[in-house]
């Protein structure tokens, strides 16, 4: 269980990146 909230929590964290690299890319 403790496994599974560092996966969610390192998608989350690949999405924010994701989603800022995006708005400084315009």
């Amino acid at each position: 269980m403790f496994g599974t909230i560092i996966t969610l929590n390192v998608g989350i964290f690949l999405t924010l990146i994701s989603i800022i690299y995006s708005v400084l890319g315009k």
